[in-house]
C-alpha cells in the first residue's frame, strides 16, 4: 500500500507536470512526505494521507521544479547554473573545499 501510494501520486505529478515528468530523486522527496502524513496519530488525518501528500508535495516540488527541466540545464533557472552558483560561493568561502570538488575530484563535471 505504501508503494502503491507512492506511485500513484508520481504518476498524477508527471501528467500534470510533463515538463518535468519522473525524474531521480523525486521519490526521496515524496516518501518522508507521505511517511510523516501516514503515521499521523489522529486516524482521521492518516485517512486522507495520500491526498495531502500529492498537495503538499506538489507545492513543495514547485519551488524547485525548474531544477527538473532538462530544457532549462543552461537558462539561469537551470540545474546547471544553479550549481555554478553554488561553485562560486564555495570558492568564495572556502577555496580549499572548492579546490578538492573542483580540482580533485571533479564533481562539477559531472553535469
Amino acid at each position: 500500500p505504501f508503494q502503491e501510494s507512492l506511485r500513484r501520486i508520481l504518476i498524477i505529478f508527471s501528467r500534470l507536470y510533463p515538463s518535468v515528468r519522473y525524474v531521480q530523486g523525486l521519490n526521496e522527496v515524496l516518501a518522508p512526505l507521505f511517511y510523516v502524513l501516514k503515521n499521523d496519530l489522529d486516524t482521521s488525518n492518516s485517512t486522507s494521507a495520500e491526498a495531502d501528500t500529492f498537495f503538499c508535495f506538489v507545492e513543495l516540488i514547485s519551488g524547485f521544479k525548474n531544477n527538473y527541466c532538462k530544457h532549462l540545464d543552461n537558462s539561469r533557472v537551470g540545474i546547471r547554473s544553479i550549481l555554478s552558483k553554488l561553485s562560486q560561493l564555495l570558492k568564495k568561502h572556502d577555496e580549499e573545499l572548492w579546490r578538492h570538488m573542483e580540482v580533485i575530484t571533479k564533481v562539477g563535471h559531472i553535469y
